[in-house]
């Protein structure tokens, strides 16, 4: 064997017995030596193999050697190798680290420090996460023990990849804790996920609304063509945003301002659907509310222009039915005709206060009301209305509320004698008006004070 390795160094020439014979006893005298010098410099190439790996690697390194105390336990770590790339992450000179305790850069013992000592104690692979506030950087570490006595730990920079988790976490919390309701579908529309406000909105568990098709709200109060609208934008990859009306889990409706958008991935391709709706059942009241109000004041304003001019017709009624009074003698017929004329026209005038005030284009007084002459006067309305066999018997005490009102009276059977107020054939109705209840506000009042 040695021989042939001696001739491989001089394989072009052509040896004689006579060399052949030399080489076969300096192979028994030089052979082991040249073998032992092989494998030296296999050792050698190896080592300077693994210190080029060491120095290029990206992740960082640092080898530690324990340190033990009389009882033969760990105390501290030893600093013996860091690579280049632990010195760029820790901002630390390697001429600095090796040879030096580590306690002399850490005091206090920090959680990874202890994790190192365990490690050099029963020798198990560990894995954990640090924060190094000295540099702000979050770190991946591995820690193992390549060799009785040694500790190694292998780390990495994963700041990047704490923030970015630490940035999700926030706006999934931002997104449990949002007043409006937020769902996300797949695009077969099945729910995937709903936040806390969605489920108070419609009454439904979470449990209840995942895998679910959101036709579990439908009301029904839209129809076919208005879903058609919204899936044609919504396929197009486009936001669709519009007003519909939902069904709660208990059966009530309520209003809501919908805004539904793709979702893409890296690629660009649409995966999911995310809806974010705002109930504005009580909004949608108010805007009611406030439109009914707004009509009543039209009306108002309508009543009140017609009201200022039949008032100038009624001074001109009442100025020259007083002029015919006064060149009327007492005796005479006609006067009683022009008296009645001349309470009509002051109950019309009042009618016209009663107006401009409805319409708010007068300053509106108040003051105490005789209960018992407004009902006399609306009784003698009613029984205008009512059928001739009917007859009504007012007892009416000025001195008291009233507590007694008459039921319709066409309610009633028809016949000859009939009363209302306690006979056999009437009926009387408690309601009374409570003393003391205020003016009910009006329409805009109502809405202003919603608002």
């Amino acid at each position: 064997e040695w021989v042939g390795q001696l001739l491989l160094f001089n394989a072009g020439a052509d040896y004689g017995p006579g060399e052949l014979r030399m080489a076969e006893r300096l192979a028994a005298v030089g052979g082991p030596g040249l073998l032992r010098r092989q494998e030296m410099l296999s050792e050698w190439q190896l080592m300077a193999d693994y210190r080029l790996l060491f120095a290029q690697m990206q992740e960082g390194f640092v080898l530690y050697k324990v340190v033990l105390d009389e009882r033969r336990q760990p105390v501290d770590l030893l600093i013996q190798e860091v690579n280049p790339s632990a010195e760029r992450m820790l901002g630390l000179s390697s001429e600095r680290l090796p040879g030096r305790m580590l306690s002399e850069f850490v005091t206090g013992g920090p959680e990874w420090v202890k994790r190192l000592i365990q490690v050099a104690v029963d020798g198990q692979t560990r894995r954990f996460e640090h924060y190094f506030q000295e540099v702000g950087r979050f770190f991946e570490i591995k820690a193992f023990q390549p060799q009785p006595g040694r500790v190694a730990a292998a780390f990495i920079d994963i700041t990047d990849r704490k923030r970015a988790e630490m940035e999700r976490a926030r706006l999934a919390m931002a997104v449990e804790q949002v007043a409006d309701g937020i769902m996300i579908t797949d695009t077969a529309a099945a729910i995937q996920y709903v936040n806390p406000a969605l489920e108070r909105m419609t009454g439904y568990s979470r449990d209840e609304l995942i895998g679910q098709n959101p036709r579990l709200l439908k009301s029904g109060k839209q129809n076919a063509a208005f879903y058609q609208e919204m899936w044609k934008t919504l396929l197009l990859g486009r936001i669709w945003a519009g007003r519909m009306i939902d069904r709660r889990k208990d059966g009530s409706l309520y209003e809501e301002d919908a805004t539904i958008a793709p979702v893409r991935d890296a690629l660009g391709r649409v995966v999911n659907y995310v809806g974010i709706k705002r109930d504005v059942s009580r909004e949608a009241q108010l805007q009611e509310r406030l439109r009914q109000a707004q009509k009543m004041e039209a009306i108002g304003t309508l009543a009140g222009g017609i009201a200022h001019d039949f008032n100038n017709i009624l001074a001109a009624i009442l100025g020259y039915t007083e002029l015919a009074l006064m060149t009327l003698p007492a005796e005479c017929r006609e006067r009683a005709n022009l008296e009645q004329v001349m309470v009509a026209g002051r109950r019309a005038r009042e009618l016209v206060k009663q107006i401009l005030t409805f319409s708010r284009q007068v300053e509106t007084e108040r003051k105490p009301v005789q209960m018992h002459l407004i009902v006399k006067e609306a009784l003698k309305l009613l029984q205008a209305t009512l059928p001739a066999t009917i007859e009504i018997r007012a007892r009416v005490d000025p001195a008291m509320a009233i507590d007694d009102l008459v039921v319709d009276a066409r309610q009633l059977p028809e016949g000859p004698g009939d009363r209302l107020g306690g006979g056999a054939l009437g009926e009387v109705v408690r309601v009374g008006l409570p003393r003391g209840e205020r003016q009910r506000p009006s329409l805009v009042e109502e809405a202003q004070q919603d608002a």
